[in-house]
């Protein structure tokens, strides 16, 4: 093996050196934000989120809330699924005015052996047509509107 290495390394290293090059010159996608109008940051998912076994002001949303000196409303509910945390998004997101929904679901689907497929199919699909422009970022594979 040393023997190849010692016969071929300059031309592994011209691969490897072409390869990082690419990487570094590949263009980017354009990522365009929406024009959220909203005012809130809503931490909105299931037991991790709602801070299920944590003290009070632990759960990640109060941690997080403190770490940015930015108000973050806690919209977690412990034992949603997705399914379930969608059905809900129209009381518990939509009128508090978001302006950026962290998502954290997905664990409850794992335990309870829901296809991740159907959960990304189904979350986006709802997250799409039900909510007003907002930036939403996802902790699991479902819905992500940046």
């Amino acid at each position: 093996m040393t023997v190849w290495i010692e016969r071929y390394w300059k031309n592994i290293a011209v691969v490897i050196g072409f390869a990082v090059a690419l990487w570094f010159l590949w263009p980017a996608p354009k990522v365009a934000n929406l024009g959220s109008r909203g005012t809130s940051i809503i931490a909105f998912g299931d037991s991790l989120t709602a801070g299920y076994g944590a003290s009070a002001g632990e759960d990640y949303p109060s941690r997080l809330s403190a770490l940015i000196a930015t108000p973050i409303i806690n919209a977690g509910i412990s034992g949603d699924t997705t399914e379930s945390a969608l059905a809900r998004v129209d009381a518990d997101v939509t009128p508090r005015d978001p302006r950026i929904v962290i998502v954290g679901l997905g664990g409850n689907d794992f335990l309870r052996g829901v296809a991740m497929a159907r959960r990304s199919r189904t979350s986006a699909r709802s997250f799409r047509k039900s909510t007003p422009p907002a930036r939403w970022s996802s902790s699991s594979a479902t819905a992500s509107r940046a």
